[in-house]
C-alpha cells in the first residue's frame, strides 16, 4: 500500500483504554507505517492526558506541520469513550484544521458508540487501515492545496487559503458529521447570496467541480424522479445498516436518486456500496411507492437486501455520500438519532415475521413473462390487427 507524497503531515496518535491500549497504538503505528513515510512523523502517548494530547499537536503545528490527530479506543467502556471525548474536544480547539480520527473497533461497526464520537469532536471513525490511509493521503493533499496569502476561509473551522475546489474537498472529509450552523449565512465562495440550503449541500450542488460526471440538482416539470431504498439485514442478529447523514441528522436506510439509464435494482446496489461501503445482493422488496406532485412524480422502490461478504466492514471514510456507515440492532435503533422512521420502521417489521415480495415483480428491461409461465403456455399467441 502506498499513498500519493502531496504533503507530508505528521499523525499524533495516542491511546486510550482500560485494558489493551498499547496494543490499540501498535495496530494504528503499523496502519500509518505501512503508508510508505509518506508522513513525517508522529508522536505516540498511552493514556495521556487531554491537555498533553493537545500540546503535542500544537507543537507539531507550530513546527509547521500539517496534522492529524488519531485516537486508538482500545475498547468501549464509559471512561475509554469519556477520555476520547475529552481530547478531541482539546484538540478541536486548539487545532482546528487537524484531522481527527478516532480507532475503535466498535465504534466503526455501532452506530451508538459511532454517534457519540462524532458529536464529540471526531470527523471519522474507523477500524481500517486502508481507510486511515484515504484519510490521511486526503488530509496532506488538503494541507498541500491551501494559500498562504490567498483563498476563502472554511465556514467550519476557519481554516484559510482554500479555492473553489479545496473547499469542495475539504469539508466533506473534515466536517461532514457536524452540525450545520451556516444555513442563512453567506457563502465565502459567493458572498452576495445568502444560503437557502446547509452549506454543505449548496457546496455540492452550486460549486460542483467541471471535471466530475454532471450532477442533476433541480427537479425538471413533467418528469419522473425514481429511488431505492434498501434494508440491508446482517443474519448474525438482525441488525440494520444504517447510514450517518451529514449536518448531524442521524441515520438513515442507504439509498438515493436512479442515474440516467440505470435500473432501480443497480441504483440500489450502487448506492449502498457509494452511502455504506458495503456490497450486497437484493433479496426482496418491501414497498413499493408511487409520489404525484404537482410539478414531477417521485417513485420509489424499498428494497431488503443481504451481505456478499459478511466480513465486509461499512464505510469509515466521510464524503458527500454520507459521514460513514453502521450497524444497529432495532434496540439500538431507539436509542440514537434517525434522519426519518424508515430504519425503526422496517427493523420493527422484520423482526415480527414480516415478509417481502420476491424480486419478480420488479421487471426493468422489456417485461418478461410471470412465475410459472412459459414461452410454450403463449405459443398460440396471435397478433391481432
Amino acid at each position: 500500500m502506498s499513498a500519493t507524497k502531496t504533503c507530508n503531515i505528521v499523525a499524533c496518535i495516542v491511546a486510550v483504554g482500560e485494558s489493551g491500549a498499547s496494543a490499540a497504538a501498535g495496530k494504528v503505528k503499523r496502519a500509518v507505517e505501512v503508508i510508505d513515510g509518506a508522513w513525517a512523523g508522529e508522536c505516540c502517548a498511552v493514556g495521556a492526558a487531554a491537555e498533553a494530547v493537545a500540546a503535542a499537536c500544537a507543537a507539531a503545528a507550530d513546527a509547521g506541520a500539517a496534522g492529524a490527530l488519531v485516537v486508538a479506543m482500545a475498547d468501549a467502556s464509559e471512561t475509554s469513550v469519556q477520555s476520547v471525548l475529552q481530547i478531541l474536544v482539546h484538540v478541536k480547539r486548539t487545532e482546528p484544521g487537524w484531522l481527527r480520527v478516532v480507532w475503535s473497533e466498535e465504534g466503526s461497526e455501532s452506530a451508538e458508540i459511532r454517534l457519540a464520537l462524532c458529536r464529540g469532536g471526531a470527523a471519522m471513525v474507523t477500524a481500517s487501515a486502508t481507510a486511515l490511509d484515504e484519510a490521511l493521503t486526503l488530509a496532506g493533499g488538503d494541507a498541500a492545496a491551501r494559500s498562504e496569502d490567498q483563498g476563502v476561509a472554511c465556514p467550519f473551522c476557519g481554516v484559510n487559503g482554500f479555492d473553489e475546489l479545496g473547499l469542495w474537498a475539504h469539508v466533506p472529509l473534515f466536517h461532514m458529521v457536524e452540525r450545520n450552523e451556516v444555513s442563512g449565512s453567506r457563502c465565502p465562495l459567493c458572498p452576495r447570496k445568502r444560503l437557502d440550503d446547509p452549506f454543505p449541500v449548496h457546496l455540492f450542488t452550486k460549486h460542483y467541480p467541471p471535471h466530475l460526471p454532471p450532477h442533476e440538482e433541480n427537479a425538471q416539470p413533467g418528469l419522473l424522479y425514481a429511488f431505492a431504498l434498501v434494508v440491508v439485514v446482517r443474519p448474525v442478529d438482525g441488525a440494520i445498516l444504517v447510514v450517518q447523514e451529514f449536518d448531524d441528522q442521524g441515520f438513515w436506510l442507504p439509498g438515493g436518486r436512479v442515474d440516467p439509464g440505470e435500473g432501480l435494482a443497480a441504483a440500489a446496489v450502487r448506492e449502498t456500496r457509494e452511502e455504506a461501503g458495503i456490497d450486497v445482493r437484493l433479496t426482496g422488496i418491501l414497498r413499493m411507492e408511487f409520489f404525484p406532485r404537482p410539478r414531477y412524480v417521485r417513485q420509489r422502490i424499498v428494497f431488503l437486501a443481504e451481505v456478499e461478504d459478511p466480513n465486509q466492514r461499512p464505510k469509515t471514510v466521510p464524503d458527500f455520500q454520507s459521514a460513514g456507515a453502521a450497524w444497529a440492532t432495532l434496540d439500538e435503533l431507539r436509542q440514537v438519532s434517525l434522519r426519518g422512521s424508515e430504519p425503526l420502521v422496517w427493523a420493527t417489521y422484520l423482526s415480527r415475521g414480516g415478509r417481502a415480495s420476491p424480486l419478480s415483480l420488479l421487471h426493468e428491461a422489456g417485461g418478461g413473462l410471470p412465475p410459472g409461465v412459459t414461452n410454450d403456455d403463449i405459443a398460440s399467441y396471435k397478433t391481432r390487427r
